[in-house]
This record gives C-alpha cells, structure tokens and sequence, in this order.
C-alpha cells in the first residue's frame, strides 16, 4: 500500500499532481494497520462507544478507558483487540487534532482513512469526532503546557486547560494587587 498519495486521485493518475503525507504519518502506523482488520468484526454502537471513550481520553478523563472496556467486554470483545482498537483510534484522533485546521479538510481526513484501509462504515464516527456533529460533539478543546520554576531550581510542568488558565491568571493578578496595597499602606511601613 502506498504511504503517500495525491490530492484526490490515486498515485499515477495525473503526471505531476502533488503529492502529500496522510495526516497519520508517512508509513501507516501499525496499530492503525491492526485495528483496521479488527474493525471489520466489531459492532458499530461499540466502536461508536470506543470514539466516545478515546476523545474523553484525550480531553484527560483516563477513567472513559476502563468504563468502555467494561462495556464492549461484556459484548464479547477480546481485550487485546479493544486495546488495539482503542490505540488505533486514539492515534488517528490525536494526530488529526494536532494539524491546522485549514490543514486538513474533511474529504481528505475522509479519503486518507480509506487509504489506510479504515471501513467505510466507521468513518463517520471519526469524522464526527474530530470535525464534531450532531453523533458525537467536538469537545476537543486545547491545552496549555505550564513550566514554572521554582527560587530553589525546581522545575514544575502542568498541563492545563485555557480556562483554568485564565481562571489562574486572575487569581495571581488579584493576589499581586492586594500585596501591592498592603505595602502601600502606611501602618505597615518600617519608618527609619
């Protein structure tokens, strides 16, 4: 199977036509290789349950991960097929939502799946994860990666959302204000 194909037609077609990576990477990852066979076999409100799971996964809830696994365990799901299914689909969701959005259209997200031999009965569920619809809300939202160094050299990275960044943001102006009038003051001034 080739990696790389061009805009919209198959590699060949059109002398000259650009060609481009699949927003998964140059060569199809393994686990997308794997769970590409395995999709085959699964039920479609499971998978549809295991998209749920992967972008609550995603947005930091890792508790989504072992509720789906109880789930399609019960309806006759090997555990390493839905590990590898839940992999696979964690890898094609996070390496779309990490490009531009004017990056990567929906047809080519479309088509770029089908080059990686994804089933033509679960796309939407992905499509619907990334580019959102009425199935399942995008609900993606970005985070910020917070480095803060410490007086005595210690390194602290945190991960955070932007909204608990601006809520932090408040916090540490309002705290900056109130030093600043408490040394305003007169009452607490050492005089000389």
């Amino acid at each position: 199977m080739a990696s790389k194909v061009s805009h919209g037609t198959k590699p060949g077609n059109r002398p000259g036509a650009i060609e481009r990576t699949l927003f998964a990477g140059y060569k199809v990852p393994d686990e997308v290789s794997k769970m590409s066979k395995l999709l085959k076999k699964i039920d479609h409100s499971s998978y549809r349950k295991i998209v749920v799971a992967v972008v609550k996964d995603i947005e930091g809830d890792t508790s989504s991960y072992h509720r789906v696994l109880k789930e399609v365990k019960s309806e006759e799901l090997p555990i390493d097929n839905f590990n590898i299914i839940f992999a696979g689909t964690k890898l094609l969701i996070a390496s779309s939502i990490r490009l531009p959005d004017a990056s990567l259209k929906s047809e080519v997200f479309e088509t770029d799946l089908q080059q990686m031999r994804i089933p033509d009965e679960v796309i939407p569920y992905l499509r619907d994860a990334v580019y959102g619809s009425s199935t399942i809300s995008r609900s993606l939202v970005p985070n910020l990666l917070l480095e803060l160094t410490l007086s005595n050299g210690k390194i602290f990275t945190f991960e955070v959302s932007v909204a608990k960044f601006h809520e932090l943001r408040y916090n540490i102006a309002k705290v900056l204000k109130e030093m600043n009038s408490v040394e305003n003051k007169n009452i607490l001034k050492i005089q000389d």
